[in-house]
């Protein structure tokens, strides 16, 4: 478990100060994470000196990522602010030109936004960061050039016509296969015998996803007792987005227990349509088996 640290807590840690502009100050993070490394009462720092030399001081090692755009601080008039003496290094300035020399057509782009996130993937699973990093530009740029050459209102869900939008509905996986790294969709997975539906979605930073859990069997233990868990977890190297998926339910269901609905979420699950790729001879079999309630006493799942 991932903790926040009081500031005489000094341990060997490796975290990053990444900038909130909403509170215009750096914060230390997990460098493994982005999760606060220090409780808020010591964490914010008017510069990334002060929170480097705070970081240093408490026995921290101090890492530097320039894929995250938070460690490579973009203020609200778009002048980049380093967090480090570089050579060239701007994301956006790259992702810029890449999508300059991008085709217009909306169908190469499209398809364009397909190659990388399949390049994206296969650079998680072979440990190369930097095909990694290339193949996300390159993903960003196709979005860029779809929404008019401008990030603004690019991942509006409510415009069907916004460049995010576009690419995500084009690269999502098909309704019940396992989606690749950087794609949208939703597959079946059983865990100690407890089936769930899991939905992957944006994790909205760089390289993290939004795993959400659903309840198949609404009157078996599950993870929760509404019969839903979402988790944000990051891009693990060398493992495919079902792996990662196990492995964060397994871990739920460790720290949560097997957890009964409770009787409204149980009623409310069971008349939930089921998805069409599943199949709902099962399901529904499953629906209207016999459960136990936590007294002991039996009821049927109708």
């Amino acid at each position: 478990m991932i903790m926040n640290l009081n500031a005489n807590e000094a341990v060997k840690l490796s975290v990053v100060a990444r900038y909130v502009d909403m509170d215009r100050k750096w914060y230390l993070c997990h460098a493994a994470r982005y999760q606060n490394a220090f409780r808020n009462e010591v964490n914010g720092f008017g510069t990334r000196g002060e929170a480097v030399r705070f970081a240093e001081q408490a026995g921290c090692a101090v890492e530097y990522h320039e894929y995250d755009r938070l460690q490579v601080h973009i203020d609200r008039n778009g002048q980049k602010k380093s967090t480090r003496i570089t050579s060239g290094n701007d994301p956006d300035a790259a992702i810029d030109d890449l999508s300059a020399a991008m085709p217009e057509d909306r169908s190469q782009l499209l398809d364009a936004a397909m190659r990388a996130v399949e390049d994206l993937h296969a650079a998680v699973l072979a440990l190369d960061e930097i095909s990694l990093n290339s193949a996300a530009d390159r993903y960003d740029a196709a979005v860029l050039k779809l929404n008019g050459g401008t990030s603004f209102g690019c991942n509006d869900p409510s415009n069907p016509e916004a460049g995010g939008t576009l690419a995500e509905n084009h690269c999502r996986a098909a309704p019940g296969l396992v989606p690749k790294w950087g794609q949208r969709g939703e597959f079946l997975i059983t865990v100690s015998g407890i089936p769930a539906v899991v939905e992957v979605d944006d994790g909205f930073r760089r390289f993290y996803a939004c795993f959400r859990f659903h309840v198949v069997n609404p009157h078996g233990p599950f993870i929760s007792e509404t019969g839903f868990r979402s988790h944000f977890e990051g891009f693990e190297k060398g493992k495919t987005v079902e792996q990662v998926a196990i492995t964060v339910f397994s871990a739920l269901l460790a720290e949560e227990g097997h957890r009964m609905l409770t009787p409204e979420y149980r009623d409310r699950r069971a008349n939930e349509p089921v998805r069409p790729w599943l199949d709902a001879s099962k399901v529904a079999t499953m629906r209207d088996m016999a459960f136990e309630e936590p007294g002991g006493q039996f009821a049927l799942g109708f």
